[in-house]
């Protein structure tokens, strides 16, 4: 079966725009100026397409999405997973935990609460640069290995709560530091009133301290000529004031003081991330989340501080690309949309054909009649485009109560059934029409009203068609006119429709923007269908063969 012309039309026409856009003024040969085409082409889409783009993808985005601080151009929505045990899908959330570092140590035991201070557990020996140079300097002659103390038994609190003295010899990681402050006289430094925070080294920091430095070297500071050295490295781990985990995170950067005259420096840095599924709202900086891969293991809390380097728990929602249709549907449900909808193609359609009737029988009579004071006319008539609309707005306004027109469509058709701007680009588009075939018609037999009807207007019709895309598109688009005419919600047009969603407190974007790309779906048809009118009227004159 042979192909129609018809049905080749649309292939040639996609051979001709690429042949178009291919084509190099240097011949094969690619030239500088071919490349600042493209790119100014390129540029123009994006201008023109870009934020037409982001408004039909931002429709399409959750309510929360829409104030997030990192936009998006695709639509996103918060992945959620179905964990055993509870009803509702839970959001995901990438959980970073970051660390505090105390001059490198990382915190293994945190918050362990006394009456008179807290005490922390660290993966490591703090030592000033001073302490490692004295540890150095040692004489391991007289030591013996064998002195250094051996992990213990803990010693429990005797009631529910005790000195920071007590909470630390009752842990059994602590064992070590615990013999060692006993050693050196320090129980009652940390069991008196002033408020202390112990960073105490656990067993295995001291086992490494001891593998680095030598067992000799260790075993040398319990030697009672070093007594001294020792009540300073071990006052080094003391803080003289109660510094919960809260109050690291935010001393992040400044330096903390110890007893021993020394301070250390916090830092946060990146720890341990898991994915894990949030359960309810947060309480302030608590978050209960749960392991969707065992949720067995239980519900864990995870505090998320604000500190000078940022939240001390980084909570990344996961994302899935997602067209969330609900904000459509909601507002089509949320007012009447279907009424509004009505309206404004009934507004339009009426006002549109009555502005191109009007109009092309005042271009008719100002670009074919010889009259006197035609001239005088047309530059009235195109004058009233420097009259401010603000200006005529009021008396319009009384015009249409007194003929009773408001709060009907009749008050907001006709009013602007006549444009200066339709009759001017009409009569100039007319003007190039040969009088000799309004001529020969009227030679012929023809009545006035025929040769308007059956000669002028055919002729017309790109001209017709570039002032019917301008009277559906102020028309449609017409807010204010509308929102001073009617009053009643049965009336509205989607343009005031739409102000419904705006309110003193509360704006629905999301609604807003569904149905704003709604609004621009009959002009974007109007313009497709009627572009090859304007096409033709730019490339052709009145004159048809």
């Amino acid at each position: 079966m042979s192909q129609t012309a018809d049905d080749t039309r649309p292939v040639a026409g996609l051979r001709g725009a690429a042949a178009f856009l291919a084509r190099r003024r240097g011949g094969r040969r690619f030239d500088l100026t071919d490349a600042l085409t493209y790119l100014y082409l390129l540029a123009g889409v994006v201008v023109m397409f870009g934020p037409v783009l982001w408004l039909v993808m931002s429709s399409f985005k959750d309510e929360s999405l829409l104030f997030d601080r990192t936009p998006t151009f695709l639509p996103y929505r918060q992945a959620s997973a179905r964990v055993e045990g509870y009803d509702q899908p839970l959001p995901l959330y990438d959980v970073t935990f970051n660390e505090v570092t105390i001059a490198g140590a990382r915190i293994t035991l945190a918050d362990l609460r006394a009456t008179n201070g807290v005490v922390h557990g660290l993966d490591r020996v703090l030592l000033t640069p001073e302490m490692e140079e004295a540890l150095a300097a040692l004489d391991t002659s007289g030591a013996d290995p064998a002195s250094w103390p051996a992990p213990a038994e803990p010693i429990p609190l005797e009631g529910d709560d005790g000195t920071v003295w007590e909470v630390a010899r009752a842990q059994a990681e602590l064992s070590v530091m615990a013999q060692l402050l006993a050693r050196a006289g320090l129980e009652g430094a940390l069991s008196g009133e002033e408020r202390r925070t112990l960073l105490a080294p656990t067993d295995d920091a001291f086992a490494r301290l001891v593998d680095e430095t030598g067992a000799a070297t260790a075993a040398t500071l319990l030697l009672p000529e070093n007594a001294a050295l020792l009540e300073r490295l071990l006052l080094g781990h003391v803080l003289g004031d109660r510094y919960l985990l809260v109050n690291l995170y935010r001393s992040l950067g400044e330096p903390v003081p110890t007893l021993a005259g020394s301070s250390w420096t916090l830092e946060m840095v990146p720890g341990e991330t898991r994915r894990l599924a949030q359960i309810g709202s947060p309480q302030g900086a608590s978050y209960t989340m749960v392991d969707p891969q065992n949720p067995a293991a239980g519900e864990l809390n995870v505090l998320a501080y604000i500190t000078p380097a940022g939240p001390s728990t980084q909570l990344t929602p996961i994302r899935e690309v997602y067209f969330n249709l609900a904000n459509y549907t909601g507002a089509t449900k949320a007012f009447a949309f279907w009424t509004y909808l009505r309206n404004s193609v009934v507004v339009t359609i009426a006002a549109t054909i009555i502005t191109l009737i009007i109009n092309s029988m005042a271009a008719f009579a100002l670009s074919k009649y010889e009259f006197r004071g035609r001239d005088a006319v047309f530059l009235i008539i195109i004058s009233t485009l420097m009259v401010p609309i603000s200006v005529i707005m009021i008396p319009a306004f009384l015009v249409i109560s007194k003929v009773g027109w408001v709060n009907n469509l009749w008050g907001l058709i006709i009013p602007g059934a006549a444009t200066p701007t339709g009759v001017f680009l009409l009569r100039q588009y007319m003007l190039t029409i040969p009088d000799e075939l309004l001529d020969s018609a009227r030679i012929d037999g023809a009545s006035e009203w025929r040769i308007y009807w059956q000669i002028i207007l055919p002729l017309a019709r790109p001209a017709l068609a570039v002032l019917a895309i301008f009277s559906i598109m102020w028309r449609w688009n017409d807010f204010l006119w509308p929102l001073i005419v009617v009053s009643r919600n049965e009336l509205f047009t989607l343009q005031v429709g739409l102000n419904a969603f705006q309110g003193a407190l509360d704006v629905q974007w999301h609604y807003i923007l569904a149905m704003t790309v709604l609004t621009l779906l009959p002009i974007t048809v109007v313009f497709a269908f009627l572009q090859r009118f304007i096409t033709s009227g730019i490339a052709t004159t009145g004159m048809k063969g």
